[in-house]
């Protein structure tokens, strides 16, 4: 994995299939809250989305997000489904010019 994939903040992602995006969001920490019995995210911004329903997709970082790290401003990161680990990865795709298939 590309050590810009693992300089990421913690990420999750919202699917909202209904109008075809993936939100791509960041978070500190899972805080547990005993009263309750389960944990929530802390500090949840959005930091970019995916034009996709599905989830897969080129991430388009919101400009807030690349002001605060800008290394991530001219690289295209890509969300898609490993069928053969059977989970969902990111990869960089090296050449921009090319066509990105999910």
């Amino acid at each position: 994995m590309n050590s810009l994939i693992k300089k990421l903040p913690n990420i999750y992602y919202q699917t909202i299939s209904s109008r075809g995006v993936t939100y791509v969001k960041s978070f500190d920490e899972n805080k547990w809250l005993p009263e309750k019995k389960y944990a929530i995210k802390t500090n949840t911004r959005t930091i970019g989305k995916i034009n996709s329903g599905n989830g897969a997709g080129l991430i388009l970082f919101e400009e807030s997000f690349l002001k605060s790290r800008p290394e991530y401003k001219d690289i295209a990161i890509v969300r898609y489904y490993d069928e053969e680990q059977k989970k969902w990865e990111l990869r960089i795709e090296e050449d921009h010019s090319s066509e990105i298939i999910t």
